[in-house]
């Protein structure tokens, strides 16, 4: 366990930095009566984006834009302070850190799921779908497991 402790700031950064490096990757796949309409990447969803699809019908070029999304902002946002904490704070300042940073970036990862979702069934009458790729499950599980490192630091740091 006294290893644990010691490598606790660097497991952290990793974490913080693997879920940035994450958002570059595709979140979610989107299809529209069974037909890829396109991907949106973590970065996508934070800053915007334009897809661009062919109809197969009218074989004519469709653009449709995408809002930056204010959780997927906040995820990225607490993934960046969790890397700047992991290298400015230490011991038990350092862990209250983590476990607040990954509760947040948990409930943001969370809602933006649910907002998208919410979205694509409203504005798509059914026909949207939404797949949620394995970065963005990386991504909070990393957030969840930067949590439960915490938690295992005040358990350890308490004996």
């Amino acid at each position: 366990m006294e290893k644990f402790m010691a490598y606790f700031r660097r497991i952290t950064l990793v974490n913080f930095a693997g879920i940035v490096m994450l958002f570059l990757l595709p979140f979610v796949t989107v299809s529209c009566g069974g037909m890829s309409a396109g991907e949106l990447s973590g970065k996508d969803l934070t800053f915007g984006t334009r897809i661009e699809h062919v109809q197969p019908m009218t074989q004519r070029k469709q653009t449709t834009m995408v809002k930056k999304e204010l959780s997927a902002v906040v995820a990225l946002v607490v993934a960046i302070a969790g890397m700047v904490g992991s290298l400015l704070f230490k011991g038990r300042v350092h862990a209250r850190w983590v476990l607040m940073l990954s509760v947040l970036g948990t409930s943001a990862m969370l809602w933006l799921q649910h907002a998208l979702n919410t979205q694509a069934l409203s504005q798509g009458q059914g026909m949207i779908v939404l797949d949620w790729r394995p970065a963005y499950w990386l991504a909070l599980g990393l957030f969840v497991s930067a949590g439960v490192l915490a938690l295992v630091w005040f358990k350890s740091s308490d004996q």
